[in-house]
């Protein structure tokens, strides 16, 4: 049966044989549709249906793991910053683990339900801007708040 689809997943697309008229762009076939008899048989080992590109997965299905090494190693370098200054203790140290936790939760699901992929350079940049400004915004508030 010509009509039959691949495994489920993604929809197939059509891919009409050269003496097959070429379907409008998006084009997926209804339920039922049979190619017409008229427009002869596809050459042999002709592949009618191919799959969307990618696997089905997400793309960024790592994302959270990503974005976590990111933030991991931002975390190390305020460290070492508090150490190098001088003004490392228990409670800057938490501060600074606890400033991370909602940009990397929030970068990590903007980039999971992302349909394009995200490459490194987009990782690292969305985190740091997220992180910069949500402290800008923090700091602005403890300042706010002082008066």
């Amino acid at each position: 049966m010509l009509c039959r689809r691949l495994r489920s997943g993604p929809v197939p697309r059509l891919n009409p044989p050269p003496n097959w008229p070429t379907p409008p762009t998006g084009w997926t076939p209804p339920a039922g549709w049979e190619p017409d008899p008229a427009w002869g048989a596809p050459p042999a080992g002709w592949t009618l249906w191919l799959p969307e590109p990618g696997d089905g997965r997400r793309a960024n299905r790592t994302a959270f793991g990503r974005v976590g090494i990111v933030a991991g190693a931002t975390w190390l370098v305020v460290l070492i910053v508090q150490i190098a200054l001088g003004v490392a203790s228990g409670f800057n140290v938490g501060s600074a683990f606890g400033s991370l936790l909602v940009p990397w939760l929030a970068v990590s699901l903007v980039a999971f339900f992302w349909r394009k992929r995200w490459n490194w350079f987009a990782v690292v940049g969305v985190f740091l801007a997220a992180w910069l400004v949500l402290s800008l915004v923090s700091t602005a508030g403890r300042l706010g708040g002082a008066t």
